[in-house]
């Protein structure tokens, strides 16, 4: 369960190798080949994360769909060919216009929301697959009968085990790019307020508070 990480890796970066496999595993299960369209909805750290993951497994398009702004930035640095603000504009309306109406190959779901649930599953192409990181916190809805007749497949997706040497590998050859994803490092006596309260009322602002101890 003991994995050697290279020193050309930072510190800081290493901080987010478990959820950076988790991501890895999650493109790895869903399958995302060569070309095909992926669209991450939510990009928090997982999401972005999740991005990279599909870029470097080849993916054509990579469009996050994401309304706060930060978000939005981090998202486009992270390798997203294309960002859609579900606040102006329809998000579906939107996959239509850069998927020439067809809908994307592949959705991964990250933000864990009834509305953003449903989303996934209506902006997958027919015979789209529908990959469910996001941690929802009760039962919510989904359209069945789109999923039915559609011919869509779902599935979910937890932890990274299995791929750490991959995801490790990555990052040692500068694949993926984490710094971008750290937006503040604060120290072990500001956990509170600089960290937990922080994520909880400005997480539109943050992807990882690094804790750094003195």
């Amino acid at each position: 369960m003991c994995y050697q990480l290279p020193p050309e890796v930072p510190y800081e970066v290493r901080a987010l190798m478990e959820t950076n496999a988790a991501t890895v595993r999650s493109v790895k299960r869903v399958e995302v080949k060569p070309e095909e369209t992926v669209a991450v909805v939510g990009t928090g750290p997982v999401g972005v994360m999740a991005l990279q993951a599909a870029g470097i497994a080849g993916a054509g398009q990579t469009i996050a769909i994401e309304p706060a702004n930060k978000r939005q930035q981090l998202a486009r640095q992270c390798g997203a060919t294309a960002v859609v603000d579900p606040l102006k504009n329809d998000p579906v309306d939107e996959i239509n216009a850069l998927t020439d109406g067809e809908g994307v190959d592949v959705v991964i779901e990250c933000a864990g929301l009834e509305k953003t649930g449903l989303l996934a599953g209506h902006i997958a192409k027919r015979t789209g697959r529908i990959m469910v990181m996001g941690v929802f916190e009760e039962p919510a809805v989904f359209d069945f009968t789109d999923l039915v007749y559609g011919e869509k497949t779902v599935m979910g997706s937890m932890g990274g085990y299995g791929v750490f040497d991959e995801a490790i590998q990555l990052m040692a050859e500068k694949k993926f790019n984490g710094e971008p994803l750290i937006t503040g490092k604060i120290k072990l006596d500001d956990i509170v307020s600089k960290g937990f309260d922080a994520l909880i009322r400005f997480k539109e602002k943050h992807a990882k508070i690094l804790v750094i101890p003195d």
